[in-house]
């Protein structure tokens, strides 16, 4: 495995921050024309882009999303992770990369899948992930959410972490992303009798409908169960 030189993290630094996340950042913030255009692009004071930049403050993770997107970069080049020795270095210490992919599940009206393909990762615990939800990680992936129709469940926004394995594809009860004539909805599931699905929102606003799964003629697929919503504006 290739030998990856520690870097000196400065004094005072918020933990995860290390001098090469900094210069990286430092040259998004270039690209995007400086501190006071990266800070509305992420929703705060060019101040605190600074702080981010010297390590003085944790950067939120969708700040993150929005400045590597509009620099053109991933988060694994942002991070750091973009070159094969930091990535072997991330996976000696047990973290696996789920693929976040380029599908919205919307929670409202619904919006049409234009692909699954990867357009970057989030790096996770292995152990913590089977310990705590139970999943396997290689069945995991990240869809970014849309609509509120799921709320307070799911809040508007959110990363939903989704169990794409064949168990967790199987008609039940739980939130599940699904496919429903050519959209990608993300919606509370119960099964009733008859061969049928009940399909409901979690906001009181939304009606619900039912599904029979013995209709042949009706485009409905179960695409993964959801493990955890990541409500990204806490982070």
């Amino acid at each position: 495995m290739p030998k990856v030189e520690r870097q000196k993290v400065q004094e005072g630094t918020v933990p995860g921050w290390t001098p090469e996340l900094g210069r990286r950042l430092s040259s998004a913030i270039d690209s995007l024309g400086g501190l006071k255009s990266t800070g509305k692009i992420a929703g705060y004071t060019d101040e605190q882009v600074g702080k981010w930049r010297d390590g003085k403050a944790k950067m939120p993770f969708a700040a993150a999303i929005a400045i590597a997107e509009q620099a053109g970069r991933s988060l694994d080049w942002l991070a750091g992770l973009g070159n094969t020795a930091a990535r072997a270095q991330h996976s000696a210490t047990g973290m696996v990369a789920i693929p976040i992919l380029n599908v919205a599940a919307s929670a409202g009206p619904g919006l049409v899948a234009l692909d699954e393909n990867p357009v970057d990762h989030l790096w996770f615990n292995a152990a913590w992930l089977r310990q705590t939800y139970g999943v396997n990680p290689s069945d995991l992936k990240m869809l970014p959410s849309t609509g509120d129709s799921m709320v307070p469940t799911i809040p508007t926004g959110a990363m939903l972490m989704v169990n794409t394995g064949k168990a967790a594809r199987l008609p039940g009860d739980g939130i599940f992303v699904v496919r429903l004539e050519g959209d990608i909805l993300v919606k509370r599931l119960q099964r009733v009798p008859g061969g049928k699905i009940k399909v409901s929102s979690d906001n009181p606003a939304y009606d619900p409908f039912h599904i029979n799964l013995d209709d042949g003629g009706v485009d409905f697929a179960l695409l993964g169960r959801v493990v955890v919503a990541i409500d990204l504006k806490r982070l």
